[in-house]
């Protein structure tokens, strides 16, 4: 089969498979935040980053979906590592899912991770700015639960050796959601974010 021919093939299996299962479904994947931007965002060039497990690539397919629907005769590209090497990844998953890849979806129970967290920080302090410039040094690692008064960060002084760090606190009881890299800090810069759990029931 050409290769041409054979892209199309696998792009019109993965096409029938998602309009059948919203079809079946009668639901579409809810998108928040970063990965909500995604989908109606009209930059040229954008990049998508957070945690392992944050729904960025379905978010990524279904904004291709969207394209391929919006534009008949497109081609959607996606680069990203060998499919051999992708085994602990959510694109698998969703390739499994829909029929494209012979494999059979696995759970987070079967993949050896934890249930589904759901966290907000929707409170001013749950946002961590540097209070002055200098190097910030991260301490506690992303996704480890905190506790109140927990130094999550500090912030170094390379032309004053002799002062001490200021350290970057948790202001309450969560978990690290986000950490700026060790890098230059200016002052207000945000370098850390401690989210809280909540009932995915009662969020709008």
């Amino acid at each position: 089969m050409p290769a041409d021919a054979g892209a199309a093939a696998i792009a019109r299996r993965l096409s029938e498979r998602v309009l059948g299962l919203a079809a079946a479904e009668r639901r579409r994947p809810v998108f928040r935040g970063a990965n909500l931007e995604a989908q109606t965002t009209t930059l040229p060039e954008f990049v998508l980053s957070g945690p392992a497990g944050t729904g960025k690539s379905v978010a990524l397919l279904a904004r291709l979906h969207a394209n391929a629907e919006a534009f008949p005769g497109s081609r959607q590209l996606i680069i990203r590592k060998t499919r051999a090497s992708l085994t602990q990844s959510g694109l698998t998953n969703v390739l499994n899912t829909l029929g494209v890849l012979k494999g059979k979806p696995a759970s987070r129970k079967e993949l050896g991770q934890k249930p589904t967290r759901w966290v907000q920080a929707l409170d001013w302090q749950d946002y961590r700015f540097a209070p002055e410039s200098g190097v910030y040094e991260n301490i506690v690692p992303l996704g480890q639960d905190v506790a109140a008064g927990t130094v999550v960060g500090a912030i170094h002084f390379l032309e004053r050796p002799e002062r001490d760090p200021i350290e970057v606190i948790a202001p309450s009881k969560g978990v690290l959601i986000a950490t700026r890299a060790p890098s230059i800090a200016t002052q207000g810069d945000c370098v850390a974010v401690i989210a809280h759990d909540v009932d995915p029931r009662k969020l709008p």
